[in-house]
């Protein structure tokens, strides 16, 4: 007893001095889903139940996470920054692939913007525009947004960030700078976000040099989206453009689908994909909400291959850091010899951040 007293108070002494000098926050959040999928339609394939219904209690967006945000006056109009977040799947004691890092990283934040290093979010992740990402329901899984660490899921290493907004406009950059173990030097990303009165546009980029490996084709990725306040709610209409789409970005596609996408290159591009999405988000009332989307995906060097989907949901927020939600999405693939297939899904879910 008189041990765990000692190390008690060894803790609080270290701790003190350091909270005197920054501002340090504890965040969580922790998410569960009930959701019944089912395949339909499909050739018998080894391993593969071509009509198959998965019935689960999951966190398969892995949005369970905690984290420490460090802020720190340094005087002058400066201020550092320092932050640890981890991925923490909810129901899970020991989660396939471990704990994992989202975010890790040192900065500064004065009058010239704000720079971090580290394991950073990709700045085309920023531009995500869909409420219910890391959910069943998300977009960049079935159809309506790019995929992989350099699109919509991105988290990356050995990186440089830089974020500064000019009257309406943000400005984001990220860089790559690569390290002793791993010569992964130039890649990059920009965007620029506008918000004025009810528009907000969106423009990004993203590279991904010799993404499949030495002597591969760079991945490129192009964004255009907008979203407009119409009535109670808000309309969003999303246009990406990407070449030379890597095989490992495609984690969203059923078995069925994946057996007949064929790689273009040694280098496992897909050729060239193209994504739409238009969604409205109805708000109803201070509490409740119903989201329509439409996605439209295409691999236009796999057969024209398509992948077409929508989202019908409703979500009600318990407080201010609590909600629960229920959703159907569809998804439909074209294009593929001799079939068709299709995934449906339905799910309600509870989530909670503090």
């Amino acid at each position: 007893m008189n041990k765990k007293l000692i190390a008690i108070a060894v803790g609080a002494a270290l701790a003190a001095p350091m909270a005197a000098q920054a501002d340090v926050s504890v965040y969580g959040r922790v998410q569960q889903e009930l959701a019944n999928t089912k395949y339909d339609g499909g050739p018998v394939v080894p391993g593969n139940d071509p009509n198959e219904t998965i019935r689960q209690l999951t966190d398969q967006g892995k949005m369970g996470r905690l984290g420490v945000n460090a802020t720190e006056d340094l005087g002058n109009g400066l201020t550092g920054l320092g932050h640890v977040g981890f991925v923490i799947p909810t129901g899970q004691g020991k989660p396939n692939g471990g704990i994992t890092t989202r975010q890790s990283y040192v900065g500064l934040s004065g009058g010239f913007g704000t720079v971090r290093f580290g394991r950073l979010a990709g700045t085309y992740k920023g531009t995500n525009l869909d409420p219910y990402i890391a959910t069943t329901l998300e977009a960049r899984s079935f159809g309506g947004e790019s995929r992989g660490n350099f699109g919509h899921n991105g988290f990356i290493n050995d990186a440089i960030k830089y974020d500064n907004k000019f009257g309406m406009v943000k400005f984001s950059a990220l860089l790559t700078a690569g390290n002793s173990t791993k010569g992964d030097n130039g890649d990059m990303q920009a965007a620029v976000d506008y918000k004025g009165g009810p528009l907000r546009v969106i423009l990004a980029y993203s590279k991904n040099k010799e993404a499949g490996g030495a002597n591969t084709p760079d991945e490129k990725r192009s964004k255009l989206a907008a979203q407009y306040k119409i009535g109670p709610g808000k309309a969003t209409l999303s246009y990406e453009s990407v070449k030379d789409y890597q095989s490992s970005n495609t984690g969203g596609l059923p078995s069925q689908v994946l057996d007949n996408v064929t790689p273009t290159t040694t280098g496992g591009s897909l050729g060239d994909v193209r994504f739409l999405m238009a969604s409205y988000n109805w708000n109803l009332g201070n509490s409740n909400s119903l989201y329509l989307r439409y996605s439209n995906e295409k691999y236009k060097d796999q057969g024209d291959m398509k992948a077409k989907g929508y989202v019908v949901a409703f979500q009600h927020k318990l407080s201010r850091t609590m909600r629960t939600w229920a959703g159907y999405n569809q998804v439909k693939f074209d294009g593929i010899p001799g079939y068709s297939p299709k995934m449906t899904n339905f799910t309600v879910g509870l989530r909670k951040d503090f």
